[in-house]
This record gives C-alpha cells, structure tokens and sequence, in this order.
C-alpha cells in the first residue's frame, strides 16, 4: 500500500485501475481518429486514389 502524503492510502489495486484507465484513453483517441480517417477515405473513393 502507497500512502500519500496524509491525504488517503492507495491500495496496489486502485493505481493499477488508475493505469489503466490511462492507457485506454490513450489508445481510444487513436483508435477513433484512425476510424474516422478510414471512414473518410471510403466514403471518398477519389481521394483514396490519390493516397
């Protein structure tokens, strides 16, 4: 267990929570941007040529 300061104890088990939450935050914005780009280029079979 990580006390800190004298505020509240953090079990092993909420930071892990807590990194994780992160890393999926992360990777969520990534995945949708890159949707929408693929969303885009089908539905736009010119500029799919061009790229």
């Amino acid at each position: 267990m990580i006390i800190i300061g004298n505020q509240r104890d953090y079990t092993d088990q909420i930071i892990k929570g807590i990194i994780l939450v992160m890393l999926t935050a992360g990777t969520d914005t990534s995945l949708v941007t890159i949707e929408w780009a693929l969303s885009l280029l089908l539905n736009h079979p010119e500029v799919l040529k061009k790229a």
